[in-house]
């Protein structure tokens, strides 16, 4: 929505961000939902990050665990978002936030997902991924070496329907598939990268495994995108930036 001009100067160095947090500039309203959204994730993250400290415990220093790990992640929010935020959330919506995590860290300790919650691995991995000029950055939740197979694991909170969530991701962890076998992260003998996006407002598991071959003829069709992408961008910022020079050129008739 912004005009390409300002795009362009905002992006100087081509970095894209997988990922953007909510600001309160535009409809307070619809940013409000993102904010929650984005709390919500961010401490059901955070808390699978450190489940060696509550995952064990009993059910009541769960709850007192996780309540202050929601409380943390408003204050560091509001830090970031300044003190004019202060207020932006009320005490009801505060205790909705946490029955919300408590019942999404709740499903991580079903049978099927508690093994990856625990299992070793090593998380919150930053990568940047240059493609046609542009450097893709994201982070990875969680990488997994499970006999000798690497795995992508991506915790999700979306509340939509898990088909809808399982399509709209295909291409978030595609990418980081790309992103793994670029960096050489990727053993030789493994002939395909696997991702697994566990759906915890489902209570379910998806795996995906993309061959190597798909993922070379994927960076291809991305490449191609953006330079087209780019190129749009391109006419748009210099059919703007004429439009500036011919209003700021004086009358000389």
């Amino acid at each position: 929505e912004e005009k390409p001009a300002e795009w362009k100067l905002r992006n100087t160095h081509h970095v894209l961000n997988f990922y953007s947090l909510p600001r309160f500039d535009t409809e307070p309203e619809d940013d409000i939902r993102k904010y929650i959204g984005a709390l919500i994730g961010n401490t059901v993250h955070r808390s699978l990050e450190r489940h060696g400290e509550w995952l064990d415990s009993t059910k009541d220093e769960q709850l007192v665990w996780i309540h202050k790990m929601v409380d943390v992640e408003i204050g560091l929010a509001l830090a970031e978002l300044g003190e004019e935020q202060a207020s932006v959330l009320s005490a009801d919506e505060i205790q909705k936030i946490k029955a919300q995590v408590v019942k999404l860290l709740d499903t991580a300790k079903g049978s099927e997902i508690k093994p990856l919650v625990i299992a070793e691995g090593k998380v919150e991995i930053e990568f940047l991924l240059p493609i046609a000029g542009y450097v893709i950055q994201g982070r990875i939740d969680k990488l997994l070496n499970q006999g000798g197979v690497v795995e992508i694991i991506d915790w999700k909170t979306d509340a939509g329907a898990a088909k809808k969530s399982i399509d709209h991701h295909q291409f978030q962890m595609k990418l980081y598939a790309l992103a793994l076998l670029n960096c050489n992260l990727i053993p030789q003998e493994q002939d395909f990268v696997r991702a697994r996006l566990v759906l915890l407002e489902h209570d379910a598991l998806h795996t995906y495994e993309f061959s190597k071959q798909d993922l070379k003829k994927f960076e291809k069709e991305l490449a191609g995108k953006m330079q087209e992408m780019n190129q749009k961008l391109l006419e748009e910022v210099d059919r703007e930036e004429l439009q500036v020079l011919f209003h700021a050129m004086p009358d000389q008739r």
